[in-house]
């Protein structure tokens, strides 16, 4: 029994792992296809754009932080999106972050920024020394609770 029950979980357990590394609905393609050509980029006006997978931040400080704005024109594909993934990316709040081009009307372009939130530091312990040797540890590791 023991034996069938090894197999049983030795073989379904990784088909579970797998399934955890795809997040289901992401950049899945919508019913209508936008075409965009690398070669030949197009200028845009950026009529709105989301966010999704805020857990703790807030969508407007996030969307400054782009440096991207409603109104502003810019070209898909192009440096703009690039540089406002990277300024995101380098403030080290995230762990991933996406743009799509979700619906285009005319010369507007609709954005969804996409990301998922780094985890934050709620507790921590040291254990295996005394009181003084601890604070010690806590005084040089430096970390702040809240923090990424």
């Amino acid at each position: 029994m023991k034996t069938t029950l090894c197999i049983l979980a030795c073989t379904l357990l990784p088909g579970l792992v797998s399934q955890a590394q795809f997040r289901f609905g992401v950049g899945a393609p919508s019913a209508k296809s936008i075409d965009i050509s690398y070669t030949n980029p197009k200028e845009y006006e950026i009529a709105e754009i989301k966010v999704q997978g805020l857990e703790s931040l807030d969508e407007g400080a996030l969307v400054s932080l782009t440096g991207l704005e409603v109104g502003d024109k810019i070209k898909i594909p192009g440096e703009e999106i690039t540089e406002a993934i990277n300024k995101v990316w380098n403030h080290g709040i995230v762990g991933d972050v996406s743009v799509f081009l979700t619906k285009v009307e005319g010369s507007k372009a609709w954005l969804t920024i996409e990301l998922a939130e780094r985890p934050r530091l709620t507790s921590y312990e040291i254990t295996g020394v005394n009181k003084t040797q601890e604070n010690e540890i806590k005084d040089k590791i430096d970390l702040i609770r809240g923090g990424w």
